[in-house]
């Protein structure tokens, strides 16, 4: 047995193990990806075939679901030994194929989530700490490479919607503490993913009004309207328009959380590597 293998989903998919990496370019088929996903995330679990078979198969005709994921099963396989070698990595018995409890498995979406479940039990000057490294971690959507499967995309809604939670609390602590460098990191990282969240466009224009550049501020506002326009075919809300009218650090954040309160803003929260799992 070799050392931990360490297994990236977010933002794309790696598998590094015993000093050697294996792409989703290296092979190119999103039912190997999905299978090897499906069974590592699912690795402490006993599922039967017929549901696995289900699961891999729910958008293509099969007349024999159990034989196509047993050829599934080989094609994995021989993809792993040729990375990785004559180990056995997927064990089959009593109707089940599962991965080999004896190697031991470190998948980033899991390790995101544990952090999370961190952060709600640490004292509160260190909750952003989690935050922080939880940030890191959440490198884009799962396996985007299976965007549209229905178990990726239900899991994705819940990774995407905890991402947007601790980037946009740790948005609100950048900018009371002033570390403008990480501030805008986040900021930015926060929009590629949610260009429409009024939440963080007034942490945005209050940090330029903050450092007296209110006529930046302005035509800040201006491009988010326009692209309110085009997009989405409505403008800003009254809220975010009146902020431009703050003209102190202290109204200007008195207001932003005056009008968070107001839009009840979730934080983030924790699930289980069950939850995690289909």
């Amino acid at each position: 047995m070799g050392d931990k293998m360490k297994v990236s989903l977010l933002g794309s998919f790696e598998i590094e193990y015993n000093g050697e990496k294996l792409l989703y370019h290296d092979y190119r088929s999103k039912q190997i990806t999905k299978l090897l996903t499906y069974l590592i995330l699912n690795r402490k679990k006993q599922i039967f075939n017929t549901t696995t078979a289900d699961i891999m198969f729910n958008d293509h005709d099969s007349n024999d679901p159990i034989n196509a994921l047993k050829a599934l099963v080989y094609r994995v396989r021989c993809v792993l030994k040729k990375s990785f070698g004559d180990e056995q990595f997927i064990l089959n018995a009593k109707g089940s194929y599962y991965w080999n409890p004896n190697i031991e498995v470190l998948v980033d979406a899991e390790e995101f989530i544990d952090t999370l479940k961190c952060a709600k039990f640490a004292d509160k000057q260190d909750v952003h700490t989690f935050y922080e490294k939880a940030s890191a971690l959440y490198k884009g959507r799962m396996l985007p490479m299976l965007a549209g499967d229905d178990w990726i995309d239900s899991e994705n809604q819940y990774l995407e919607t905890q991402a947007l939670s601790v980037m946009l609390s740790l948005i609100k602590y950048y900018y009371e503490n002033k570390i403008d460098n990480k501030f805008e990191e986040i900021y930015k990282k926060f929009l590629k993913i949610d260009p429409y969240n009024e939440s963080v466009y007034y942490y945005g224009i209050s940090h330029y009004m903050d450092e007296g550049h209110e006529d930046i501020a302005r035509k800040y506002y201006a491009q988010i309207e326009k692209l309110f326009a085009k997009n989405l075919g409505i403008k800003p809300s009254e809220k975010l328009t009146k902020l431009l009218d703050a003209k102190k650090r202290t109204q200007g954040f008195a207001y932003i959380k005056e009008i968070l309160a107001e839009d009840n803003e979730e934080t983030a929260f924790e699930c289980s590597n069950d939850e995690l799992s289909a």
